[in-house]
C-alpha cells in the first residue's frame, strides 16, 4: 500500500478543512516569526546607533530609566534636569577629554515633529566624525545657524540657500551632513548657546557626552563625576544593556498575545484529526481487512498532521518576515516602530535560525496534537469500523 498516497487522497477530498487547520498555526507562528525577526532587527540597530555616539560614556539626570536611554538612540525629545552648575563641575574632573553637552528639543518643519538638538560644534565633530556632503559645518562663533541630518533635508527638500523658523527666530542652514543611518540623519542641530537662549531652559542641559584618556580607569572617573554632581553615569555598553531590556520586554509582552493563536491552532488540529478519525472509521475498517498494520494507520495520520506542521511553519516564516516591517509595527507597541526613523527594515535579511525555529516549533505543535487522535485511529478495531455504513 502506499502511504503517501493515501494521505494526499485524504487532503484534497477535505481541501477547505485542510487550510482552515493549516491557517490557524500558520497565524501563530507568522507572529512569532514577525516578533523575533523585528526584534532581532532592533537589536542591530541598537548596536549601531550606541557605537555611533562617539563617545565612552553618557552622563544623564538621576533619575532616567531605561526608556529614556532609547529615547536618545532614537532621536527623540528628552528633559533637561542636569544643572549648568554640574555641568561646570563635571567639565574640571582630570582624565576627560571631551565633555559635550546636549539639549534635545522639538519644532515643526511644514507642520510636522523635527528634532532639534543644541551641541558644541566642534567637539561633536570629533565624537562623531561627521561630514558634509552639501555646505559648511558649524562653528563655534555661529549663533543663528543650523546644519541638517541628511534624512531631513531630503524628506522636507531643503539645501544650505533655505532658511528655518525655530521659535520664531531665522536661521540659516549652513551644511547638510552626510547619510550616517542613525539618528543623526533625523535631526536639526543647532549651537548650543543658541538652544539654551531660545528654548528658555533655565541654565539646565538634557545629558553629557563624554570622551576619557583612559578607558580601563573608567571607574574611577565615574565616581569622581558623582562625587562632584548629582547625576547618572551611563557607558556604551550599559546603555546597549538597558536599551535592549526595554526590547526584550516589550516582545516578551507582546509573546503573551501568540500564545492565544498557538493554543487554538493546537487545539485546531486535534479537532481535525478526530473528526477525521470518526469519518473514516469504515475506510480504517477497510485498510485493516486489507492487511494494513496499526502502523499504517498511525503513520497516515501523522504524516497529515506533518504536512501541516511543515507548511505552517514554512508559510509561517514567510508571513512573519513580510509582517515584520510593514504590519506588526504599525500595531505592537511603539518601541517597535521607534528604530525605524532611519533604518530600511524592508531589507531584513533571512535569518536561518529563527527559519529553522519556526519549522520545528510548528512541527512540534502540529505532530503533538496529532498524537492522539493517530493513535486512537490505529487502535479501531477491524470489525467495530467496518459497521460504519
Amino acid at each position: 500500500m502506499n502511504l503517501m498516497k493515501f494521505v494526499f487522497k485524504y487532503i484534497m477530498r477535505r481541501k477547505l478543512r485542510f487550510f482552515l487547520t493549516l491557517l490557524g498555526i500558520t497565524i501563530g507562528i507568522a507572529t512569532i516569526a514577525g516578533l523575533f525577526l523585528l526584534g532581532a532587527e532592533m537589536e542591530t540597530q541598537v548596536y549601531s546607533r550606541a557605537n555611533a555616539l562617539g563617545s565612552d560614556a553618557m552622563i544623564t539626570p538621576q533619575h532616567w530609566c531605561s526608556y529614556e536611554y532609547v529615547s536618545v538612540l532614537e532621536g527623540e525629545q528628552v528633559g533637561e534636569a542636569i544643572p549648568i552648575s554640574d555641568f561646570e563641575n563635571i567639565s574640571k574632573v582630570d582624565g576627560l577629554l571631551i565633555t559635550a553637552p546636549i539639549i534635545v528639543k522639538s519644532t515643526g518643519i511644514d507642520g510636522r515633529p523635527v528634532t532639534v538638538t543644541g551641541i558644541n560644534p566642534s567637539q561633536m565633530l570629533v565624537l562623531r566624525n561627521w561630514k558634509t556632503k552639501e555646505g559648511q559645518y558649524l562653528n563655534n562663533n555661529d549663533t543663528y545657524s543650523v546644519i541638517l541630518g541628511s534624512s531631513i533635508a531630503e524628506k522636507f527638500n531643503l539645501s544650505i540657500t533655505d532658511t528655518l523658523i525655530i521659535r520664531e527666530n531665522l536661521f540659516n542652514i549652513t551644511g547638510v551632513l552626510e547619510q550616517t543611518n542613525t539618528n543623526d540623519d533625523i535631526s536639526v542641530y543647532i549651537p548650543f548657546e543658541t538652544a539654551a537662549k531660545i528654548y528658555n531652559t533655565k541654565d539646565k542641559i538634557s545629558f553629557v557626552f563624554i570622551r576619557v584618556d583612559d578607558i580601563s580607569r573608567m571607574d574611577e572617573y565615574i565616581i569622581e563625576i558623582q562625587n562632584v554632581a548629582n547625576v547618572n553615569v551611563i557607558t556604551n555598553s550599559q546603555i546597549i544593556e538597558e536599551s535592549l531590556d526595554v526590547i526584550k520586554t516589550v516582545r516578551n509582552a507582546s509573546l503573551l498575545m501568540v500564545i492565544i493563536a498557538i493554543i487554538a491552532g493546537f487545539f485546531g488540529i486535534v479537532n481535525t484529526m478526530a473528526t477525521a478519525v470518526n469519518e473514516r472509521k469504515r475506510e480504517i475498517g477497510i485498510l485493516k481487512s486489507l492487511g494494513a498494520r496499526n502502523s499504517f494507520i498511525f503513520k497516515q495520520f501523522l504524516i497529515e498532521t506533518f504536512i501541516i506542521g511543515f507548511l505552517g511553519g514554512f508559510i509561517g516564516y514567510i508571513v512573519g518576515f513580510i509582517a515584520s516591517y510593514s504590519i506588526l509595527p504599525q500595531i505592537f507597541p511603539a518601541q517597535y516602530q521607534s528604530f525605524q526613523t532611519t533604518a530600511n527594515l524592508s531589507t531584513s535579511s533571512f535569518d536561518l535560525n529563527i527559519f529553522i525555529f519556526c519549522i520545528l516549533f510548528s512541527l512540534a505543535i502540529a505532530i503533538t496534537a496529532g498524537l492522539y487522535p493517530a493513535w486512537r485511529a490505529s487502535k479501531l478495531p477491524p470489525v467495530e469500523a467496518m459497521r460504519i455504513v
